[in-house]
């Protein structure tokens, strides 16, 4: 709960909230349905109409959180990145208070990233707009399996794929274990 805390010690309320969920506890913090979040939200203004904003990296679930909490289907939702072109506002009424939820496209904070490759796995970064096509993109895709094959067990890889490498050997390098997956598969074998 590393971002609680940050975003406790520099004054900044935070929610942990499910739809599905309520009644867990995540660590010390509790997790919050619907009906306890929108209490939460509408206590932290005198105001008459309070605004608050749905930030995050794509495809976290924003425009599905002011979904549940508008308890209709007011925002387009995607498996695809990018989904959200600008910022939209709904206002939800309850009683003489206000509650403005503002929904924005997701943002990547560049200084956390470490290359493209990265955003594609992690679904910030659709393939499809990747914006540097020349060479480095053989590099970024190679890197993107380099990085999938490290999350798959070699056992799966044998199993599924066919991959095979020497028993008594000590395992392969990331590189040459890649390179023997995409031999397999170039080769059709897995099939």
């Amino acid at each position: 709960m590393f971002w609680n805390k940050y975003f406790d010690s520099i004054g900044v309320n935070v929610f942990f909230w499910s739809a599905l969920c309520g009644a867990e506890e995540v660590e010390e913090w509790p997790i919050l349905n619907r009906d306890e979040l929108l209490r939460k939200l509408r206590g932290m203004s005198s105001e008459e109409t309070c605004s608050v904003g749905m930030i995050g990296y794509p495809n976290v679930g924003k425009s599905s959180t002011i979904n549940a909490l508008l308890n209709n289907k007011k925002t387009a939702v995607s498996a695809t990145p990018g989904r959200t072109k600008h910022l939209q506002t709904h206002l939800i009424t309850h009683e003489d208070n206000k509650l403005m939820l503002c929904d924005c496209p997701g943002l990547v904070m560049p200084n956390f990233v470490i290359d493209q490759s990265e955003l594609v796995l992690s679904s910030i970064l659709p393939l499809s707009q990747m914006i540097d096509y020349m060479s480095p993109a053989i590099l970024v895709h190679f890197e993107c399996i380099i990085q999938i094959v490290q999350r798959i067990p070699i056992c799966v890889l044998k199993q599924f794929y066919n991959v095979t490498f020497t028993e008594n050997s000590p395992p392969p390098s990331q590189y040459k274990l890649t390179e023997d997956f995409l031999g397999t598969l170039a080769g059709g074998d897995w099939q």
